[in-house]
């Protein structure tokens, strides 16, 4: 048995006959994309509410996308679809302007701010900050602005800006995607050694078999690839973007929204019952929603409207009381009108003289003498009858009366006839030259 034991061939397993396994390396997070709506509003914050929009896109222009959020990408703004935009540094120290007011230097740290579309691109209320400039770096200026507290310098956008927008109004471009790497594992066989103990004694070559010869295999085993993410179809942005709109019409709705809100919500739930890529359903509910924005507008542009004939009806009103108060005075009187100064005798080249107008049409209907005892000075602008000697002056080609009295006309209780301001208004465009007298 001991002797069996001691022929018996010793066999031993190689380090390393275990399995090693290599990770697969991350996939990057910046990606090109294109836009797949018209109109796709980009903002400075990922929030519809604080991250006013400075500038939108157009479908299919590309766009690089830099960062993701939940229902948020940011793209870095650069290249042709943000040709032509700009932005606002302020002056602050450290940013000196060039000689020829063309370029600006950093030495320090400033912001560029993304231009405000809801407040018109007032450089004062554009203060979100898109990007930021370091030490050393030069732009072009745009164009030097001067605002209510600071300047502020336009330049153009670049890839140290970005923006946001709804991830559901993007495609990611269908680029060939890196193969990763397989998982690798190696098979090491045991190797069979066979002891100096063991070797037969017998002079003829031994035969070339596992039981003496040393063999390492190596087997490539490739993983089933993962499952590529599908891209979206068109009817499932047609929802998304009909879900975004709907959120923001229900945040609105809690708020006294401003008419340019609704509008731009029933352009974009317009857009989508056009869009015949969405779903039947889709376009239905967008169909409704946008209705009934629309009849709110109606009815805000009605209310606007009656307020406005409210006040023009009020204005017409006073208009009729003091015609009426006119008309009914001026038997009483030798002249009735409204009482204001001549430009031209004006007591310094000329007498100083006053003149009665038409209420209505403004015409010049006769001028009185200055009498201090009457204080006219102190009656301009209101409508007053005049008691008095007349005569006609060739000179002036009107009557001139040397008032005796001079009373106030007034249409119901302490309600005066008319207003300076009123008499103003109406004697706009005419410069005592209304009455064709030139005088």
């Amino acid at each position: 048995m001991l002797a069996a034991l001691a022929a018996a061939p010793a066999f031993f397993v190689a380090q390393g006959a275990f399995a090693q396994t290599t990770p697969a390396p991350a996939r990057p997070s910046t990606f090109a994309a294109t836009i797949n709506a018209d109109a796709t509003v980009v903002r400075c914050a990922p929030n519809a509410e604080s991250g006013y929009a400075f500038g939108s896109l157009s479908a299919g222009q590309t766009v690089t996308v830099v960062e993701t959020q939940t229902g948020w990408v940011r793209v870095r703004t650069e290249g042709n679809a943000f040709s032509g935009w700009g932005g606002y540094v302020p002056a602050l120290p450290g940013v000196t302007l060039s000689a020829d007011g063309k370029t600006i230097t950093i030495s320090k740290t400033a912001p560029i701010n993304a231009p405000n579309d809801s407040a018109d691109f007032n450089p004062d209320r554009s203060s979100k900050a898109i990007g930021y400039l370091t030490d050393g770096d030069t732009l072009p200026v745009l164009e030097v602005l001067k605002g209510e507290h600071d300047t502020y310098y336009a330049v153009p956008l670049s890839a140290k800006t970005s923006g946001w927008i709804a991830e559901s109004a993007i495609t990611r471009l269908n680029v060939e995607t890196p193969k990763p790497e397989g998982v690798t594992t190696e098979i090491v066989k045991p190797v069979v050694v066979q002891t100096d103990e063991a070797k037969p004694e017998s002079t003829e070559p031994a035969a070339d078999d596992d039981s003496n010869i040393k063999k390492i295999t190596k087997a490539i085993i490739t993983p089933t690839k993962p499952a590529v993410p599908a891209v979206p179809t068109a009817a499932q942005m047609a929802r998304a973007k009909f879900t975004e709109l709907e959120n923001t019409w229900q945040k609105l709705t809690k708020e006294n929204c401003s008419v340019a809100d609704l509008q731009e919500l029933h352009t974009g739930f317009v857009a989508i019952t056009q869009d015949t890529t969405a779903m039947a359903a889709t376009r239905r509910n967008a169909l409704t929603r946008s209705t009934q924005i629309a009849s709110i507008l109606e009815l805000r542009a009605l209310k606007a409207r009656m307020q406005d004939v409210e006040v023009k009806q009020v204005d017409k009103t006073q208009e009729l009381a003091d015609l009426k108060a006119w008309v009914d005075a001026r038997p009483r009187y030798d002249a009735v009108g409204v009482l204001n100064a001549s430009l031209v005798y004006d007591g310094v080249r000329l007498p100083r003289l006053y003149r009665l107008q038409d209420p209505t049409s403004g015409f010049t209907t006769a001028y009185l003498q200055e009498d201090p005892a009457h204080e006219l000075s102190s009656m301009l602008g209101l409508m007053v009858g005049v008691k008095g000697p007349v005569h006609f002056d060739e000179s002036l080609r009107r009557n001139l009366i040397t008032a005796q009295r001079v009373a106030v006309i007034q249409a119901g209780k302490e309600v005066e006839i008319a207003s300076p301001v009123k008499a103003e208004t109406r004697n706009s465009g005419s410069n005592d030259g209304s009455d064709n007298s030139g005088k």
